[in-house]
């Protein structure tokens, strides 16, 4: 017996359900990254700013030994970072003068600060990314589902 020819749409959906963890996560991505190219975009280069204050952050989330989800390290790192390269900042200004060479050589110290915590936590990043597409791809109606 031959098999049937299978649709498009069909192979679609068979190759969107093998690789359903990929597509969640890349769809997380997007959305979590759609709005700062918005507003970087209307903000241009202190966007850079901004986004040193989130790697900041979600890096020194890592050193505070808390077990987070992703989410928590993201949102939550996102006030850490803010706070970490506003304190950096206040700090080399305070010695230096207040400059824009002051705001970036304390956002390039908040950030060296933030790369243990990111060399730390470098193998949990992995999990973190593989815990929030298990959370998100179970069914709306599953126990735990955000």
């Amino acid at each position: 017996m031959e098999a049937t020819p299978r649709s498009r749409p069909q192979r679609v959906l068979d190759w969107a359900g093998r690789h359903r963890r990929v597509l969640i996560l890349v769809a997380v991505l997007v959305a979590l990254h759609s709005p700062f190219l918005v507003i970087s975009r209307q903000i241009g280069t202190p966007a850079l700013l901004l986004f040193a204050c989130l790697v900041t952050g979600f890096g020194l989330t890592y050193l505070c030994g808390l077990k987070l989800i992703f989410e928590e390290r993201l949102f939550f790192g996102t006030v850490i970072g803010a706070v970490a390269v506003t304190l950096a900042g206040f700090g080399t200004a305070s010695l230096g003068g207040f400059s824009a060479g002051s705001v970036w050589l304390g956002t390039a110290l908040a950030l060296g600060v933030s790369a243990i915590g990111w060399f730390r936590g470098h193998r949990q990043v992995l999990l973190d990314l593989h815990g929030i597409t298990d959370l998100w791809a179970r069914r709306p109606t599953a126990p735990n589902h955000p």
